[in-house]
């Protein structure tokens, strides 16, 4: 199981009609747990730019990329 963490995060640009968003989250952390491992285990930082669009009154993500 990976979980994650935003430290910070940022609005980059919105569309001219508002349905689509670019956000920038950086400054998290991930950490992962499996049933291989005694303890959890923290990663780096992680840095995302995720796309996100507005459908039919909801948030969905349309594209995600590593930094």
């Amino acid at each position: 199981m990976v979980i994650g963490e935003v430290g910070s995060s940022a609005v980059t640009s919105v569309s001219g009609d508002g349905k689509q968003a670019v956000c920038s989250w950086c400054s998290g952390q991930q950490t992962v747990t499996n049933t291989t491992q005694r303890s959890s285990r923290a990663y780096d930082v992680v840095s995302l730019r995720v796309t996100a669009q507005l459908v039919h009154g909801k948030w969905l993500v349309a594209d995600l990329a590593t930094l």
